[in-house]
C-alpha cells in the first residue's frame, strides 16, 4: 500500500516527466540538423557513385580536377545508360539529384 507521504501521480505530472518543454526554435534546429545529415549522406553516396564511373571513361583525374564542361560530358555518357543495382532505370529526377549532388560537392 502506498504511503500517505508519496505524491499522487497525475496525468499532468507524468506528462511533465516524459516531455521536456521545447521552443519553436529548438524544433527548427532539430529539423535543420537532420536535413543536413540526410543531405550530406545523399551527396556522399552520389559522389561515390559518380567516382565509380570515372575509370570507365578512362578518366584518372579527381572530380575537382575535371573542368565543368568535360565533367558534364562524362556525366552525360554515364547517366543516360546508368541502371540501378536491380537493373531498373533511374527516374529522371534521381539523375538530376545525382548531378546536383556532384555540383554541391564541387561548389559549382
Amino acid at each position: 500500500m502506498a504511503s500517505s507521504t508519496t505524491p499522487k501521480k497525475t496525468a499532468k505530472n507524468l506528462s511533465s516527466e516524459r516531455f521536456v518543454a521545447l521552443t519553436n526554435k529548438d524544433v527548427e534546429r532539430f529539423v535543420e540538423a537532420e536535413a543536413n545529415k540526410n543531405t550530406q549522406r545523399k551527396m556522399h553516396s552520389d559522389v561515390v557513385l559518380t567516382k565509380l564511373i570515372l575509370p570507365n571513361e578512362n578518366e584518372t583525374r579527381q572530380l575537382q580536377d575535371i573542368a565543368p564542361p568535360e565533367l558534364d560530358a562524362c556525366l552525360s555518357r554515364f547517366l543516360l545508360p546508368a541502371r540501378k543495382k536491380s537493373g531498373d532505370e533511374y527516374e529522371l529526377t534521381t539523375l538530376g539529384e545525382i548531378i546536383a549532388s556532384v555540383e554541391r560537392y564541387l561548389n559549382i
